[in-house]
């Protein structure tokens, strides 16, 4: 026995579209999308029902319907022109148009049994818009074709639009229907189930389609999300703000030289409550690959991911997002969105840095369904990147690794009025103010060494030693520093790489490595009432030629007068040559210089003070300038003869002296002798 069962292909559908509508018809295979368009272009006749078409109809259904494959391109278009209706002048006047927009060339002569899939593709679709239609209906055939081809369709459905065409349109796309149409039409089992704007039904679509053991849906407050194998997708009291397939990870199999992506992955949602997801992606081996954890607090999203796969690089998180969020901002930064610049290609913003893992997207505030949102990492250590895709996707990305042992927790706050938005960040930039000062006192405390009314503070960030009396900076410029030449390179404290040590309130070790050559510094700073002692010793580890050595203190501006024991002089002189104002001492091969102010009680008296070497040093006075600093430097050089040039390995002192702040600083007064 034969047993038959009446299926209704279509049920209950009703809907109407206007002049210049586009109009998209989406849903899994099956659910009745071609039926329907069959139905309005007449190849079909309803069992139900009534279908109200006003102007011509032109569709485009599967590849190669109504085209005899054993005639040519030029014949089939006279063909299909006569069963549009088109009259043999009108066709003879358009001919040449649908040649040139299908790009056949020599080949509309050709039998089409011999075209590619794009040629019956471009051939099709010049022949349907070129019989001027008020009705095109297209079945999914834009997906055939190189991109070339399918830019020149999508111009051209823009300008169907434009001219107050309506357009059908069936795809599985959904970057492409977001696109082109205004409206979007979901069909399930044969019914509509949802209608509405793009992003609305595109977000409901996205929920649906895959497999069902790895979706869930959270929704509190008008926050919802929604997981789907692998992606996730955000909207916020019915909009959608991501784009496409919203949120996955990404990274690089060095096992297979490829990328994947979360997507790839077979999912199972393992947990889900009111308002906390918890879901595995286990590769086609079967092995757990990845956990996903999304919770919902107070509009606020939750989002931690876990990668357990081996052998990975360059894991990350990628969050695509609608065009509509036109700037980007963090506690430190401000800027706009730039326009879309490539076809395809991703653009790098160029956000390498943010300051305390905060970033904030907005509009302009003047959509009022899109949320501002601020991105907030638990791992401060972890930044995000910027990118805009090409504006064929038209969306924004917001990317971040995924952390220390590939597991990453971030949260994502959603601000739909911008006063709420700015407090925040204003709060953040605040608090982080306060942390960096905090950890700036807590740091200068341990880089800081101090007796009297002096003290030195090691400056890690900028690399520099600065020296301070009764709290006010005596120091200028690069401070008290160090320099060395080894095969025609200076080095300098900011050349090397630091590390300190407080040995107590009163010493100070500075270590620096040069990750290029084989030596380090060891510089010994004790503070004695108002004297700091200086000590620096080079460690060679290998034989090393260097030819010249200088140990430098840059001070204020405000000191007016020198001495040395030998004679004394000023410094008012303002004539600068290359930003210098040298001072011309009539003996250099002295030990000690003292530095005094004119009438200036906050600037104490200065005596630089060389123990080492004295045989060999010589020491110098100059003024100096630059854009934003101006001010005095002394100078200890250690010259090297030739012979010495070449170190062997060992530990040698290179200067030994202190620095005399306040009364205490004085020189003795030596007549030198002339011989006659």
């Amino acid at each position: 026995n034969v047993c038959w069962e009446e299926v209704w292909v279509l049920e209950d559908i009703n809907f109407k579209a206007e002049k210049g509508d586009i109009v998209g018809i989406i849903g899994k295979n099956g659910a009745g999308k071609t039926t329907l368009l069959k139905l309005i272009a007449g190849m079909l006749v309803p069992d139900k029902g009534e279908i109200y078409i006003k102007g011509k109809v032109s569709a485009l259904m599967e590849l190669g319907a109504g085209f005899n494959p054993e005639f040519t391109g030029i014949e089939n278009i006279s063909l299909n022109a006569a069963i549009y209706g088109l009259s043999e002048a009108d066709l003879k006047q358009r001919m040449g148009d649908i040649i040139e927009f299908a790009g056949l060339d020599k080949f509309i002569n050709a039998p089409i049994k011999y075209y590619s899939q794009g040629m019956y593709m471009r051939l099709a679709f010049a022949l349907a818009i070129y019989v001027e239609p008020d009705i095109l209906l297209i079945d999914d055939i834009l997906a055939v074709g190189d991109e070339e081809a399918q830019r020149k369709c999508i111009k051209k459905i823009f300008e169907l639009k434009k001219a107050g065409k309506t357009i059908i349109l069936v795809s599985h796309d959904m970057n492409m229907v977001s696109k082109l149409c205004n409206r979007l039409i979901l069909l399930e089992k044969g019914k509509i189930v949802q209608e509405g704007g793009t992003a609305k039904v595109s977000s409901y679509y996205l929920e649906t389609v895959g497999d069902e053991k790895g979706i869930a849906v959270l929704e509190k407050e008008g926050l919802r999300v929604i997981f789907n194998n692998g992606k996730v997708t955000l909207d916020y009291n019915g909009f959608s703000f991501t784009k496409a397939i919203g949120g996955y990870a990404s990274l690089f199999m060095s096992s297979l030289n490829s990328w994947s992506s979360s997507f790839n992955l077979s999912w199972e949602v393992k947990n889900f409550g009111t308002d906390k997801i918890i879901a595995e992606g286990k590769s086609y081996e079967g092995v757990l690959s990845q956990i996903w954890t999304l919770q919902i607090e107070k509009n606020c999203l939750q989002w931690q991911t876990e990668i357990r796969e081996e052998g990975i690089k360059q894991p990350h998180i990628d969050l695509l997002l609608i065009p509509q969020y036109k700037r980007w901002q963090t506690l430190d930064k401000i800027s706009d969105f730039p326009l879309f610049a490539s076809k395809s290609n991703w653009q790098d913003l160029g956000l390498n840095s943010c300051s305390d893992a905060v970033l904030g997207v907005s509009t302009v505030w003047q959509n009022q369904d899109c949320p501002g949102l601020i991105f907030e990492q638990e791992d401060k250590d972890i930044s995000f990147k910027l990118f805009n895709t090409g504006y064929e996707q038209e969306a924004r990305v917001i990317q971040w690794e995924s952390g220390l042992k590939n597991k990453n927790r971030i949260s994502i706050k959603i601000f739909p009025k911008k006063e709420k938005f700015t407090e925040y960040i204003e709060n953040a930039k605040q608090k982080l103010l306060f942390e960096q000062q905090a950890e700036l006192v807590r740091l200068r405390a341990q880089h800081t060494i101090s007796c009297g009314g002096l003290r030195l503070y090691a400056d890690v960030k900028e690399k520099s030693l600065r020296l301070y009396y009764k709290d006010k900076e005596i120091t200028k410029g690069e401070g008290l520093h160090n320099s060395f030449l080894v095969n025609n390179v200076w080095y300098t404290l900011s050349s090397g790489v630091w590390q300190i040590k407080n040995v107590s309130e009163k010493e100070l070790n500075l270590i620096l490595n040069y990750e290029t050559l084989p030596l380090f510094q060891i510089w010994t700073l004790i503070c004695k009432e108002d004297t700091l002692m200086v000590k620096i010793e080079v460690k060679f580890n290998k034989p090393i030629s260097v030819s010249n050595q200088l140990t430098l203190l840059q001070v204020h501006d405000g000191y007016k007068k020198w001495e040395s024991v030998y004679e004394h002089g000023n410094l008012l002189n303002e004539r600068f040559i290359n930003d210098i104002v040298p001072v011309r001492l009539k003996d250099n091969k002295i030990s000690k210089i003292l530095l005094k102010s004119k009438n200036n009680e906050d600037i104490p008296e200065l005596s630089f003070n060389v123990f080492s070497q004295l045989d060999k040093r010589t020491m110098n006075i100059y003024k100096y300038k630059r854009k934003n600093d101006k001010g005095i430097c002394l100078n200890s050089s250690l010259t090297i003869f030739k012979k010495e040039r070449l170190i062997k390995p060992g530990k040698y002192t290179y200067f030994e002296g202190e620095i005399i702040l306040g009364k205490t600083a004085k020189i003795e007064k030596v007549v030198k002798k002339v011989s006659t």
